[in-house]
């Protein structure tokens, strides 16, 4: 589990309530909705990114930044998913 303020006080919690839910195996179906979690996000990001650039609701220099932290974003759950 990362290291954000959320998991410094859930994951504790979460061991006294329920142990068997963060006792999972890498692969679990946990691991898995938590990375297509990430992913959907980045990709909302992404095609806001663009849908913004397209029709010129934003500056262009900040839609081209949001598209690229969704592309980033999804760059770095790819790369969390393969270890």
């Amino acid at each position: 589990m990362s290291d954000s303020p959320l998991s410094r006080h859930t994951v504790p919690w979460t061991m006294e309530v329920a142990p068997a839910i963060v006792a999972c195996e890498r692969g679990s179906v946990l691991t898995a909705a938590g990375l297509v979690t990430v992913a959907l996000f980045a990709l909302g990001w992404t095609l806001f990114g663009l849908s913004s650039l397209q029709t010129g609701a934003f500056p262009r220099g900040l839609s081209i930044a949001v598209t690229v932290g969704g592309v980033t974003l999804a760059d770095l759950a790819a790369e969390a998913r393969h270890g």
